[in-house]
């Protein structure tokens, strides 16, 4: 055999047709099926996951269909792991493998890999701590972090800086199947859709949510109406043009004239570096 090893990515939306097409490709080069869909991990799941059927499993053999109980905690970097010691085994004896399944981040985590949770700067940790020392912001009794085991674990090292890691619950919950993540070795829990309890956490989690979209809404809007850019012939567009690459009136206006035509146009950069300079002279004067 070659020393190159190709994994073969079959992908697609459910019920096209993926599975036979894999069944030929295995059978051409005598490869078993590893399966990437998300939903047909789980045995419980029977409906709308277009899983193989028994007669099919029977004629390749496939891995990763039906082998956890929806009681089990997995995530994908979970089956990232699993699905590269299995391609170190399966690589020894073949040169190809198959990897079909509809969940594109399965596929990716095997592909690219797990990204890895953004880590949180000095400035954000130091003006969390100045504001618990200084202005004293009252503990809620239940922290919920809108994410899997990863970001718990961002989140409670950043209690642990802040002294609070003993005295404030911590919790995640991750959407694919809602489920309740802890930061320590506890096995996640996942309640039954219709509980009052997870709707409580779902409620505040999209609360949250729109609370923060609708503050960085309004703060790109405040951000775009600057005074010095307010008026005639100016509309949004040429403001996010202009406040891409000028962060004050000073800056416009000192700009070579030749990088403003370059941007807004001869007749109306000419025009509005003018307007601008004139601007800054009345503030000035």
């Amino acid at each position: 055999m070659s020393s190159a090893k190709k994994l073969i990515v079959m992908t697609g939306p459910t019920a096209v047709g993926k599975t036979d097409v894999c069944l030929q490709v295995a059978r051409q080069f005598d490869i078993p099926i590893i399966n990437a869909d998300s939903r047909q991990l789980f045995r419980e799941l029977k409906i709308g996951t277009a899983a193989p059927t028994e007669e099919q499993m029977a004629q390749v053999k496939h891995y990763f269909v039906g082998s956890l109980s929806i009681g089990d905690y997995y995530s994908a970097s979970m089956y990232e792991q699993d699905v590269l010691q299995l391609l170190d085994k399966l690589f020894q004896d073949s040169d190809y493998a198959l990897l079909s399944g509809g969940s594109m981040m399965y596929i990716d985590a095997v592909c690219n890999g797990i990204d890895d949770i953004p880590t949180v700067d000095d400035k954000t940790r130091d003006t969390l701590k100045r504001r618990l020392e200084e202005e004293g912001i009252p503990m809620p009794d239940l922290w919920v972090c809108d994410g899997g085991k990863g970001q718990v674990d961002a989140t409670m090292q950043i209690l642990k800086e802040l002294g609070h890691d003993k005295d404030l619950p911590l919790i995640g919950l991750a959407k694919r199947l809602e489920e309740i993540v802890f930061p320590d070795d506890r096995k996640s829990i996942v309640l039954h859709r219709t509980s009052p309890a997870l709707k409580l956490l779902q409620n505040a989690r999209d609360e949250a949510h729109r609370f923060a979209i609708t503050y960085q809404r309004s703060k790109r809007k405040k951000d775009l109406e600057v005074e010095w850019l307010k008026m005639p012939g100016v509309g949004h567009e040429t403001r996010v043009k202009i406040l891409s690459k000028y962060k004050s009136a000073e800056a416009f206006v000192d700009a070579p004239l030749e990088d403003i035509i370059d941007l807004l146009g001869k007749v109306r950069g000419t025009k509005l570096r003018e307007d601008v300079a004139k601007y800054c002279a009345g503030e000035d004067g």
